[in-house]
């Protein structure tokens, strides 16, 4: 611990003292000089430190930049392989069925092959909330989370089967109020954006809509599959 000008000034004139004699101003001149010198020291050192420690934080803060981009990146690429997966499976089961049921002789591959066109095409996005809102819009972003990480295929195809019939005649305003609304609603809650509900009828509403998605999904494979067997 480094000592201050005036515990040194009195321990020199203490000493001073010890020999018979007065402290001379030249040794006050030199004590005054080492302890300036010190401040000195001690500043830069302080500075020194503070340089030190501001790039230690920028450096890690620019480690957990560069470590986000990464898992944000892995993240990315984990959802188009999802939803790439999706589409593909719903092409295939749709492509194939469709296939058979047209010309009962193209097989499951021509009809895979057909229907991942048509799965690209119904997989890229959610219908009823883009003419709702917009393609880019935050719901439809929301609607797409949800969509790759919740939705069985059964309400993936009744979904987009369902929206196909509706969106031209829908009134858009009520169906975003009503609808729309309370499954952006539902779908931050299980998304974990939030904690709670905004509409208490956002549960049922939307449950209720993926129930009405499932069995139409569920009667368009069956009535498919039954072609495609005949």
């Amino acid at each position: 611990m480094y000592a201050n000008f005036t515990q040194k000034l009195m321990e020199a004139k203490r000493r001073a003292r010890l020999m018979g004699r007065p402290l001379a101003k030249s040794e006050v001149a030199g004590i005054s000089a080492g302890y300036a010198a010190t401040a000195s020291d001690r500043l830069a050192q302080h500075k020194q430190l503070s340089l030190q420690e501001k790039m230690h934080t920028e450096n890690l803060a620019q480690r957990k930049y560069e470590t986000g981009q990464e898992l944000r990146a892995a993240q990315k690429a984990e959802h188009q392989e999802r939803q790439g997966n999706v589409a593909g499976s719903m092409g295939a089961l749709i492509g194939g069925t469709l296939a058979g049921s047209v010309s009962g002789g193209l097989g499951w591959g021509m009809g895979a092959l057909i229907g991942g066109g048509i799965g690209k095409m119904i997989g890229g996005g959610c219908i009823i909330i883009s003419a709702c809102t917009d393609p880019d819009s935050y719901e439809v972003n929301i609607a797409r989370h949800y969509r790759d990480g919740y939705m069985s295929l059964e309400e993936l195809i009744g979904y987009y089967t369902l929206a196909r019939l509706v969106v031209p005649i829908m009134p858009k305003k009520l169906v975003k109020r009503f609808l729309v609304d309370r499954l952006v609603d539902y779908g931050e809650v299980i998304l974990g954006i939030k904690k709670r509900l905004r509409f208490t009828s956002s549960y049922w509403i939307t449950t209720g809509f993926l129930k009405l998605c499932e069995g139409i999904g569920g009667l368009y494979i069956r009535r498919r599959t039954e072609v495609y067997d005949g």
